[in-house]
């Protein structure tokens, strides 16, 4: 999910609204629209996959989508891809979404950013547009995306945003090819004067079929690459939260919700299990569909599952979405090894690597009650 507060002039106001909704009533008041799966980049971490055809929505089913999700209240639209300037419509898109009312965050990796879009974004300003960074040179984009992208092009295209006035950030992913880059990809950042996140969680493909595995960085490479970077208090001061042993425990199917190129909606789009509960928005409006998502939204974790009852989960990144003991082990390991960088007393082994050792992959489909 995109940050509710990433946007310059928000002010806290739709922060503040977001945990009002959260805590009060179910509304879907963030909306993250997937309108392509089509890509110009093949990035070996891309949990999308090989497979990218899709019967994409059309434009009239598209902004009908959007009309649906105003009337059902949500304020917060992200459009996403793929790459969403592979769209011919992606403009009448924006537009239409603006004109309706929403604060539009735009996720792209600005290789196909051309002077029409600049302009857009200057007339009708974006909440935030959000640049996916995969380096910087031309060798750094050939060998993660598997594509020729001069890196004079990216920098031209954030350079020509910057000069328009645009709201952007910068991102990166903390991959084992990326995550030697991650400092630089910051000062880059600073030079530009824009803000810079990256991300340590590397999930597996929805098909299987891409290289995710072999980017995911060990536990100690994730606290290498973070130290010194993301603030680390100290437990004594700053008490972990204690979180609720529900398996949903993020906004999602609360707050937001997900929509695929084919109107699938669901809570978010990384869960491929069955606790996603999809629904065709090519058959029902998207007010029945959002009560259809709040179908389990408070099942809880079976007994006996590593993370009921732990201690340090507010230290780690695991959710539905990690549908592999390979993910979850990982993420497990990380959030262990964070708490040794806070000297918290914690198990040399994560309980997760002991739970799936001794199972069969098939456990998957029983792990959760409900």
């Amino acid at each position: 999910m995109t940050d509710v507060a990433a946007s310059k002039g928000d002010n806290g106001a739709v922060r503040d609204l977001y945990q009002r909704a959260l805590r009060k009533r179910r509304i879907p008041m963030q909306a993250i629209f997937e309108l392509t799966l089509r890509c110009n980049l093949r990035c070996d971490h891309c949990y999308l996959g090989s497979d990218r055809k899709r019967d994409e929505l059309s434009t009239a089913e598209v902004t009908r989508i959007l009309d649906e999700l105003a009337g059902a209240g949500t304020l917060i639209l992200t459009l996403t891809g793929g790459e969403v300037m592979l769209r011919p419509d992606f403009e009448d898109i924006y537009r239409h979404a603006i004109a309706r009312g929403f604060l539009v965050s735009v996720f792209t990796n600005a290789t196909l950013i051309k002077p029409r879009h600049v302009q857009l974004f200057k007339e009708l300003p974006p909440r935030v547009v959000e640049v996916s960074l995969y380096g910087l040179s031309d060798d750094d984009y050939v060998d993660f995306t598997h594509a020729t992208i001069p890196f004079a092009d990216v920098d031209a295209n954030l350079r020509a945003l910057k000069s328009a006035g645009v709201h952007f950030v910068l991102k990166s992913v903390a991959t084992v090819t990326l995550g030697p880059k991650i400092r630089a990809m910051r000062a880059y950042a600073e030079a530009l004067g824009v803000h810079f996140r990256f991300s340590t969680t590397v999930y597996g493909a929805n098909d299987e079929t891409a290289l995710a595995d072999h980017e995911r960085p060990s536990a100690e490479t994730v606290c290498d690459n973070e130290r010194g970077i993301v603030p680390v208090e100290s437990p004594n001061r700053v008490p972990l939260p204690t979180l609720p042993n529900r398996v949903f425990n993020c906004g999602a199917g609360r707050v937001a919700m997900h929509v695929d190129p084919e109107g699938i909606a669901s809570r978010c789009g990384i869960v491929t299990s069955a606790l996603g509960a999809h629904t065709d928005l090519r058959k029902v409006s998207v007010r029945e569909a959002w009560e259809r998502l709040g179908v389990g939204l408070d099942d809880e974790l079976a007994e006996g599952h590593p993370c009921r009852d732990c201690e340090i989960r507010a230290l780690c990144h695991r959710c539905p979405a990690t549908s592999t003991p390979e993910q979850e082990i990982a993420m497990c390991e990380t959030a262990h090894a964070r708490a040794r960088e806070l000297d918290l007393q914690v198990a040399a082994v994560a309980p997760m690597r002991q739970f799936w050792q001794p199972r069969e992959e098939s456990i998957l489909k029983r792990r959760f009650r409900g």
